[in-house]
């Protein structure tokens, strides 16, 4: 459940700075590849997002 609402975190702070108005249909898409990223291995842990930004 924590690496889902860490999806989400990364996925809202990308939506955020963008700085735009986005459909609901468009966050729905978003929302949906994050999660089938997630199913597919295709994230980055907190360390990893850590380092990076660092």
């Amino acid at each position: 459940m924590k690496s889902i609402k860490k999806t989400i975190n990364i996925t809202e702070a990308k939506f955020r700075s963008t700085e735009k108005t986005i459909s609901i249909e468009e966050l729905n898409k978003r929302i949906t590849k994050s999660e089938e990223d997630f199913k597919n291995g295709r994230y980055k842990t907190t360390s990893q997002l850590l380092k990076k930004y660092k």
